[in-house]
């Protein structure tokens, strides 16, 4: 739907300018600029991650939960959702990981504070699983946190639809259960910093969006919406949050949207205009993770060629924003579509239970022949291992001929067994240039 691909893209993009205003020499040199515009973008742009809380429920709840109905199905089978959803993130999450670590082996001579200190083992390997935030280890690049707490919203979204099915009014209790965890997470966990790492203290902006899609059929949505609303008011009442005030003002743009589509009301846009903004949300996720590496790879030619140059750190600033969106179209065709189109043949049988499907609503789980888990262990290793270098070459050339004209010797390893012994956990009341006390800030 071209109204969600408008969100999706615009939050993608805003994140994406948060963090160019936020990291390196460019967007120090920038600041002095223009002073008002960059602190904008570094205090409230974060704050597009509540878009896409809000969408990732929306959507999260029509795969599942087309009609409201519960699911129905083994443990085994919830675990074959969960998987899919796992190797959905994660494959081009890991790969993202890989191109940032390459490119911060490249760009550590200029550009020290925003590279990891050390990696080891264990920190790669909870990457790879999402658990880095549970388990404290050091971001290895920006937006980790997102990406770990995502998995776990679709996993609590599952379990509480699985639950609902033992219910009485079976259909009903599914949405009320999300309603009653989006409240708790309104008035008990989202007041807690130290659940940032855990999906209850996201959950409120996650159930509004899957609400918002569960109320579209309903003859009393708007009375139902009002509801919802007063609601999340009665929370912001009690303890005033920037995000959640967002959370809140998305979910109310996008059932109108959605109310406008489903009644026929909405202007449809041709050309293009629509394929642009379907390009942009498409591709969203995919610059979310791979415009990082983009932004130290042009930090550090500005570093090396001229650092102190408002209307060069200005172009930088622009071309980086340019380079990541062409990059996140190789990365979609290259990392993210395959990793989506992954099947592993885990139990996938977990559907939502026909005798409480709303009449006229079609299954939505048709599936692809399954693969092994060596294929897609195999798979996963190829793919990220050539086509994440094959993507880095052009810029890593660039930086590796500017070191050797400046006649940098060989760069000093900075791998090593051990973890980071630090990471900060507060936000900083300075514009910092290390990654780690920038990616554990995840809300005003």
């Amino acid at each position: 739907m071209l109204h969600l691909d408008v969100l999706k893209a615009m939050a993608a993009q805003v994140i994406v300018w948060h963090h160019l205003s936020a990291y390196g020499p460019i967007a120090e040199t920038v600041r002095d600029l223009l002073p008002g515009l960059m602190s904008a973008l570094y205090h409230y742009g974060r704050m597009g991650v509540q878009v896409f809380l809000v969408v990732g429920g929306f959507l999260g709840a029509r795969s599942l939960a087309p009609a409201r109905e519960p699911l129905k199905g083994t443990v085994a089978e919830l675990g074959g959702l969960l998987g899919r959803r796992y190797l959905r993130l994660a494959v081009p999450f890991f790969a993202a990981v890989l191109l940032t670590l390459a490119c911060s082996a490249l760009v550590a001579r200029w550009l020290p504070d925003l590279v990891p200190a050390s990696i080891g083992a264990g920190q790669l390997l909870s990457h790879a699983l999402l658990l880095h935030g549970v388990l404290g280890h050091e971001a290895l690049t920006v937006g980790a946190w997102y990406v770990a707490v995502d998995l776990q919203l679709f996993a609590l979204l599952l379990v509480l639809l699985w639950w609902a099915r033992h219910m009485p009014r079976a259909r009903s209790a599914a949405p009320v259960l999300v309603l009653a965890v989006t409240l708790a997470s309104l008035w008990v966990f989202n007041l807690d910093e130290g659940l940032e790492d855990w999906a209850p203290y996201f959950f409120g902006a996650y159930g509004l969006g899957a609400l918002i899609h569960w109320l579209s059929p309903s003859r009393w949505r708007g009375r139902w919406l009002g509801v919802l609303g007063l609601l999340v008011l009665a929370a912001l009442t009690y303890d005033f949050r920037g995000r959640i005030a967002l959370a809140l003002a998305t979910a109310l743009v996008l059932a109108m949207l959605q109310w406008r589509h489903e009644d026929g009301l909405s202007r449809p846009v041709a050309g293009w205009p629509a394929a642009l903004i379907a390009h942009l949300g498409t591709h969203s996720y995919s610059l979310f993770l791979v415009h990082f590496p983009i932004c130290l790879l042009v930090n550090a030619l500005f570093e090396h060629k001229d650092p102190t140059s408002s209307g060069t750190a200005l172009l930088s600033m622009l071309a980086a924003w340019l380079l990541s969106n062409l990059a996140a179209l190789l990365f979609y065709r290259w990392i993210e579509a395959p990793a989506g189109r992954l099947r592993p043949g885990w139990p996938r049988r977990c559907t939502p239970d026909p005798s409480h499907r709303a009449p006229g609503s079609g299954s939505q789980w048709a599936s692809n022949r399954p693969m092994s888990a060596l294929a897609i262990s195999a798979s996963m290793s190829i793919r990220i291992s050539m086509r994440s270098l094959t993507l880095l070459m052009p810029v890593m050339k660039l930086v590796s001929t500017a070191e050797a004209i400046s006649g940098a010797g060989r760069m000093e390893s900075w791998f090593s067994s051990s973890t980071s012994e630090t990471e900060s956990t507060t936000a900083p009341t300075t514009r910092p240039r290390t990654l780690s006390t920038i990616t554990t800030v995840k809300s005003l």
